[in-house]
């Protein structure tokens, strides 16, 4: 499959995964504001992690190095 399709894949995974823990996150606490922001960090680690393993070449450096 081809990078770019892997990469939409891996960004529509990450809104799905940023709406269901909005709606979790706003069920539970009540607050709008905190809902998305720990929504956001949810979403961020998720594409991050699946384009990290899934979309770009794996390369040689370290999980350190990448930051």
């Amino acid at each position: 499959m081809p990078a770019f399709m892997r990469f939409g894949i891996v960004g529509g995974t990450g809104l799905v995964t940023d709406t269901i823990a909005f709606t979790v996150f706003f069920h539970l606490m009540g607050n709008p504001f905190i809902a998305r922001l720990l929504s956001l960090a949810v979403a961020t680690v998720v594409t991050w992690t699946l384009n990290r393993h899934l979309t770009f070449d794996i390369q040689e450096r370290k999980l350190r190095q990448e930051a």
